[in-house]
């Protein structure tokens, strides 16, 4: 997951968080130990439930972050499988969304990426274990316009 992205927007929709909140978090996403000062805190933000869940925050990210994510991951990698855009894509998308529409929205971003934007092709024969690579590295950086 592009952790970028996600602290941006964490940021942008919690512009009151302090550097405490933000650690305290962490600790919570870790399973550590926090104070009840910070569980309070975190309570009052609205960034845990009482029983010390992470609320479901899930960051607005637009399809062109999206794809952006894709197109990164597939440039660190050299490729990405179906399966790894999913394990990139879907902790972003809320739980709240049935599963077919998560997983019809990575299929859209992803159709996207391959057939309107050009940017990418699947190298293996099947839909269903697709592998994904750049078609031209020139294109990631935006000197070809993506779509949205």
């Amino acid at each position: 997951m592009d952790q970028l992205i996600i602290k941006r927007t964490l940021l942008k929709t919690h512009p009151d968080l302090r550097l405490e909140d933000v650690i305290a978090l962490d600790k919570v996403q870790k399973n550590q130990k926090i104070t009840d000062i910070e569980m309070n805190r975190l309570q009052e933000i609205k960034l845990i439930d009482s029983d010390l869940k992470i609320r479901g925050y899930y960051p607005k990210i637009s399809f062109r972050e999206y794809k952006q994510m894709i197109l990164n991951m597939i440039t660190q990698k050299g490729s990405a499988t179906r399966e790894d855009i999913v394990n990139l894509i879907m902790p972003t998308l809320s739980p709240d969304i049935p599963i077919e529409k998560r997983q019809r929205k990575i299929s859209n971003i992803t159709a996207e990426l391959a057939y309107e934007d050009k940017l990418i092709e699947n190298i293996s024969k099947s839909t269903k274990a697709s592998v994904w690579v750049l078609i031209n590295n020139e294109n990631i950086n935006g000197s070809k316009k993506m779509k949205k």
